[in-house]
């Protein structure tokens, strides 16, 4: 997220990153802007029924068989192309706003509908900054919404609580596998098969599918120290650690006074 915002640093206002602004906090700039930037070797984009990845190299001739037949010619990437796009990451849990009762058994995805609100999030943050520190007016695109716009598509890539995922991500993990199985054929020569790349794909789904049901698990088994008896208890506690750095604070402060006016001794008062 860092990384994305340096592409911003230069048009963004110092004020707006000083005290009292928009962006003083450290939350406040990683969520002007999106979290990602992805590349990737194959196209995120429809595909046609024909479409294959690039060309590996080609397997060598078994000694006694036929050299294998060359792979129809068909429109590819040019070699070396990386498709590069700037993603949100976004995690939902299980409250009504994301999950509510009507949508039960609509087919659109939580995720998807979660996912659909991310470009107009950020393309709001942005005008805000335009607005408030060139002037911008309704209909009029700043600095800060131009970049983002020159930046391309937004991926929304959203994980909802039951492990389903958006559409974007869904896209995302078959690049991956796909991306996967043209490096491996490049290093073996084996032709790329649509077989290769369904089990590559599937072992994608599998691995990240169980990672995101885990850590929904784990989020929601580690908010439980939050509830009962021990909560109230650390609570206390902390409560008391404060009101000390209070008192602490108050008295270095009072030393320090009675240094700079000269002798003296502080009462406490």
């Amino acid at each position: 997220m860092f990384v994305l915002f340096g592409l911003f640093r230069d048009i963004i206002p110092a004020q707006a990153m000083g005290e009292g602004g928009e962006l003083e906090t450290v939350r406040g700039r990683s969520g002007c802007v999106p979290d990602l930037r992805l590349g990737f070797p194959v196209p995120l984009t429809p595909r046609p029924a024909d479409y294959l990845p690039r060309r590996g190299r080609r397997p060598a001739a078994v000694e006694g068989q036929p050299a294998p037949a060359p792979r129809p010619t068909i429109r590819r990437t040019a070699p070396g192309n990386v498709e590069r796009f700037i993603a949100e990451l976004k995690v939902m849990g299980a409250g009504p706003t994301n999950y509510p009762r009507g949508e039960a058994r609509s087919r659109d995805k939580a995720a998807d509908r979660r996912a659909r609100g991310l470009p107009a999030l950020y393309r709001a943050k942005l005008t805000t900054i335009d607005r408030q520190y060139y002037g911008t007016v309704d209909g009029e695109v700043g600095p800060c919404q131009e970049r983002l716009e020159s930046l391309g598509d937004l991926l929304q890539v959203v994980v909802g609580y039951w492990g389903e995922v958006s559409t974007d991500l869904e896209r995302i993990i078959r690049a991956v596998a796909e991306a996967r199985v043209l490096h491996l054929a490049r290093e073996t020569g084996r032709p790329i098969t649509d077989a290769w790349v369904g089990q590559v794909l599937g072992q994608h789904r599998r691995s990240l599918s169980a990672a995101f049901v885990r850590a929904q698990a784990a989020c929601l088994v580690s908010r439980m120290g939050h509830l009962g008896v021990g909560a109230r208890e650390a609570a206390a506690r902390r409560k008391v650690a404060v009101e000390q750095e209070l008192r602490l604070r108050r008295e270095e402060e009072a030393y320090f006074a009675a240094h700079v006016r000269g002798r003296g001794r502080w009462t406490g008062r």
